[in-house]
């Protein structure tokens, strides 16, 4: 449920120059994010003091194909927020099963199984909020990652 959008564009420029293009972007004092340039990866992070919970981090990989660069692009959440929103889902997962577990183990036994139906509504609940917290997350990072995407298509002139 993370942001998770790609694309792909094509670059005349080699792959060489178009790694020094995002060097040089990220040297510039008016860029408005940090720009991490690796072998064929290039990483654009929103400035930390303008970054919350729900900034993006897109991910551009840069290719040749026949003559021309391919740039494919990944925008994605922070990495932090990802993890910790998968951690409370999957704990609510394991909840609901070992709840759901016990549930039918009373009922078999002929014992009243309230307290496992209430822990398979808070276990669902948790994952609800923890889906919900992403999808929030998700709605506030689109003009981020319209800024970003605009430094990328200043950079790759597109």
């Amino acid at each position: 449920m993370g942001i998770n959008i790609r694309r792909k564009f094509g670059n005349t420029d080699s792959t060489e120059a178009l790694l020094s293009k995002f060097k040089e972007q990220s040297e510039s004092i008016d860029c408005p994010c940090t720009i991490t340039v690796a072998i064929d990866l290039v990483s654009l992070k929103i400035l930390e003091d303008r970054a919350k919970w729900w900034s993006p981090e897109l991910n551009l990989r840069i290719e040749m194909q026949g003559g021309e660069s391919m740039i494919y692009e990944v925008v994605g959440p922070n990495a932090a927020t990802f993890t910790l929103a998968m951690f409370f889902i999957f704990l609510g997962a394991v909840a609901f099963i070992a709840a759901f577990i016990l549930m039918i183990a009373q009922i078999q036994l002929g014992m009243l199984s309230s307290l496992a139906w209430v822990g398979s509504g808070l276990s669902v609940i948790l994952i609800a909020l923890a889906l919900g917290g992403l999808a929030y997350g998700r709605t506030k990072a689109r003009d981020q990652v319209a800024g970003l995407r605009r430094v990328v298509e200043q950079v790759i002139g597109a």
